[in-house]
């Protein structure tokens, strides 16, 4: 039977381990992406065909599913981050316009507060 080799796996094993530098190259490698998955080796995706048929494509789909769904995720973070960011500075910068064209102080108090509690809330949250 001959040997297939994943192209997604780019980590070789040697005898059902990896060795400390082709962990470092995979983890080296992996820095640049947003998402990393550990994917199996050529040899274990085989032996999961021969006990299924269809096994290893069901397995690489849900991997990819799941790197799908945290891209996705990750994305979503970011934006509500931009978001609240933007909204806390907007509301920072109205009371500050309204420092500056003297407008009675329980409005600016509403505004500037209404900014740093935004901005204080979603850094809470985030950890």
């Amino acid at each position: 039977m001959r040997k297939s080799v994943n192209p997604l796996n780019l980590v070789k094993t040697k005898g059902g381990g990896t060795s400390p530098e082709e962990k470092q190259r995979a983890r080296s490698s992996a820095q640049g992406s947003s998402v990393f998955v550990h994917l199996p080796t050529a040899d274990q995706l085989e032996k999961y065909e021969e006990i299924s048929p269809g096994a290893a494509y069901r397995i690489l789909s849900m991997m990819e599913d799941e790197m799908g769904e945290k891209s996705d995720r990750i994305d979503l973070q970011r934006r509500r981050i931009v978001m609240t960011t933007s909204v806390s500075l907007l509301l920072i910068g109205a009371a500050g316009v309204g420092i500056w064209l003297e407008v009675f102080w329980p409005v600016i108090l509403l505004f500037g507060l209404g900014g740093m509690a935004t901005f204080l809330l979603s850094e809470v949250i985030r950890r």
